[in-house]
């Protein structure tokens, strides 16, 4: 009876698995999309720079900062964002953090590159679906453990990700946004 139970477990989890690789391949065929549509120029692009000697932050040297907003128009008076790109320069330190949205508007995947010295990654990769975790990796590792650092990056995260769909759906209704 034992071994019959282990293995329905065993066979549950491999099925979990396998479900939550199917959901992690769908998002990255989203993502190479997007990025295929960005190249090919089908997307519209808004950009917002914060320029040197504009923010004066006295523990960063040459903090420079720009935003890239890639959308598409629809049926809706309102463009639908497709993906954030971010760039943030400090001195010797630098981030570039991709967030992609689906037609929710729900945070789906987020890439973040950096060169920190203060982290122990250089790469992360964050997968979503219906603003829950799917899966987390940092560099090629899945993490799976819920150390502080995690939750704190993924709070993080979600919140600049809503921030930034907030502030571009804000600036389209005000500016009446239309193709």
């Amino acid at each position: 009876m034992t071994r019959y139970l282990l293995m329905l477990c065993w066979i549950l989890g491999v099925s979990y698995l396998n479900a939550q690789e199917s959901e992690v391949d769908l998002v990255l065929n989203e993502y190479i999309r997007t990025k295929e549509a960005q190249q090919k120029k089908e997307l519209s692009m808004s950009e917002f720079r914060y320029e040197p000697g504009a923010l004066k932050f006295p523990s960063f040297v040459g903090y420079q900062r720009k935003e890239q907003y890639l959308y598409y128009f629809g049926e809706s008076p309102i463009p639908s964002l497709e993906l954030v790109v971010l760039a943030i320069d400090s001195g010797k330190i630098h981030y570039d953090i991709e967030l992609l949205y689906n037609f929710k508007g729900e945070l789906i995947f987020c890439r973040e590159n950096q060169n920190n010295p203060d982290f122990k990654f250089t790469e992360l990769r964050i997968f979503f679906k219906e603003e829950k975790l799917l899966r987390f990796y940092e560099g090629n590792a899945i993490i799976t453990s819920s150390l502080l650092f995690h939750q704190e990056k993924l709070k993080f995260i979600q919140a600049t990700a809503k921030s930034l769909y907030d502030k571009f759906t804000g600036y389209a209704r005000f500016l009446k946004m239309k193709p």
